[in-house]
């Protein structure tokens, strides 16, 4: 399952299913998120206590929203 995560226009709410229906931060994305799932981030600054020290037991794959892919 993809998991999306806006810093700015997210709410942790949200389910983040899509860009529209964004969480706010990566802690709430990676509590959601199951093995194997992948979060993907919006260009941003993610800044406050549930965007850093974020312990993750899981098998995940965390991504930027302009990652690009060499060709």
């Amino acid at each position: 399952m993809d998991i999306y995560v806006n810093a700015t226009g997210g709410d942790d709410n949200n389910d983040g299913l899509s860009w529209a229906a964004a969480k706010a931060t990566i802690k709430n994305a990676t509590g959601s998120a199951a093995d194997n799932d992948v979060i993907w981030l919006a260009d941003g600054e993610y800044t406050g206590p549930d965007n850093r020290n974020v312990n993750i037991d899981k098998k995940l794959t965390i991504t930027g929203q302009s990652k690009r892919v060499p060709s």
